[in-house]
């Protein structure tokens, strides 16, 4: 039904006639034209032939084909004109017969026509949300998931992941997703995709990762993990690095995640993001660092890593609260490991007391303090003059 608020947003005699049906007299949402040239409303057309008659409205000629085309240059300049002039007049049910005519083309034509429609639709779910549990409802997704297919071309497979991720997925739609061939498409994805594409797809694959029971099934695989990466060591596009950074940090979520992403090659890549990052992923980075640092073997790739210390340290004095929460978090497990007394004087030399007893001193939250207080303890061990010195400080800050 359409309300009065919508009627009143548009004056009628404004239209151009050629949008309007000559039948119902309304403006024309799904135009189709008849073998004698004349142009209507599809729905009007229809129930004309549903009722007997035989004949063009219009020009009452006998009819021997009853067959619709879709006049879509007019459908186009229809369009273009209620955009063009900010008329919400029927918007969202004109957009629904868009859905149900991009839906048909994508199942039946060609595979350059289906990407050309899909990016459409794509473009449609964007501008009236409304329509993306429309489309749905109107089997969007079983259209797109068949088009998840190895042997379609790239084009086609990038623009149905793009609508895919328009759409309201439940978690049981979504683990339609993950069946093997889906699977294999989209990690392809993040290896030989346009950029957006490959971000597109590391969103898509995290949605997949948080259901608990794809977690360790997809999230463990190497070559997933190894497509993540290749994200994360994008430095110039920060979108892709956002998105491959929050994907990594789902699959580091599950403890039994975490050696793959180890043997990966992560840690490397994730210290060397830090120093240059935007503050969002450097402070996803730490969070992932610090979820590494769990397992025994994240520590040694910390520790084995030469710049890991440093960086560590002099993060915790900038971006925010969290990421320094997460840089003292990991000091202080690595300097209660096994690895404690070369990650000692490593921590010590790049200035960790000195920007410890700086966080202290600031107005931080008291959660922070006590984390520094913690690591500065855990230092104190190390039996080198120098940090003797500094330890004396501390206890005369606090004595």
């Amino acid at each position: 039904m359409i309300s009065e608020m919508q009627n009143a947003e548009i004056d009628l005699e404004a239209i151009p006639s050629n949008f309007m049906c000559p039948i119902s007299l309304e403006p024309m949402q799904d135009p189709v034209t008849l073998c004698t040239g004349q142009t209507y409303e599809r729905s009007s057309i229809q129930r004309w032939f549903d009722t007997g008659h035989m004949t063009c409205p219009s020009t009452m000629q006998n009819l021997s084909d009853f067959s619709l085309t879709p006049n879509n240059t007019l459908r186009h300049l229809i369009d273009s004109w209620y955009f063009r002039h900010g008329v919400l007049y029927r918007k969202e049910i004109y957009g629904q017969q868009q859905v149900k005519h991009l839906l048909y083309q994508i199942r039946t034509s060609q595979q350059q026509s289906k990407a050309t429609a899909l990016n459409e639709l794509n473009d449609l779910l964007q501008e009236i949300e409304v329509l993306r549990t429309f489309a749905l409802e109107e089997g969007a997704f079983e259209v797109l998931l068949s088009l998840m297919a190895p042997s379609n071309p790239c084009c086609v497979i990038e623009a149905a992941v793009a609508v895919i991720l328009r759409l309201p997925l439940d978690d049981p739609v979504k683990r339609n997703l993950a069946t093997p061939a889906g699977v294999i498409v989209l990690t392809d994805l993040l290896y030989e995709g346009r950029m957006e594409t490959r971000i597109y797809a590391a969103n898509l694959m995290k949605s997949l990762v948080d259901l608990e029971d794809l977690t360790v099934r997809i999230g463990s695989r190497f070559e997933i993990i190894a497509g993540i990466l290749g994200m994360v060591e994008e430095r110039k596009d920060s979108a892709a690095m956002e998105a491959g950074l929050s994907c990594l940090l789902s699959i580091c979520s599950c403890t039994k995640n975490r050696l793959p992403v180890v043997k990966a090659g992560a840690v490397v890549s994730l210290v060397d993001l830090l120093p240059t990052a935007n503050n969002e992923c450097v402070e996803t980075a730490m969070a992932i660092l610090d979820l590494l640092c769990s397992i025994a073997d994240g520590r040694s790739a910390l520790h084995d890593y030469t710049h890991s210390i440093p960086i560590l340290v002099n993060a915790m004095r900038k971006i925010s609260e969290n990421s320094t929460h997460h840089a003292l978090s990991i000091l202080c497990t690595l300097c209660s490991s096994r690895l404690e007394e070369a990650i000692l004087i490593k921590a010590v030399k790049a200035g960790a007391v000195n920007n410890l007893l700086l966080i202290i001193q600031s107005s931080c939250s008291p959660g922070l303090k006590q984390k520094s207080v913690q690591l500065l303890k855990l230092l104190s061990h190390n039996s080198s003059s120098s940090l003797y010195l500094y330890s004396n400080e501390v206890s005369k800050t606090f004595h």
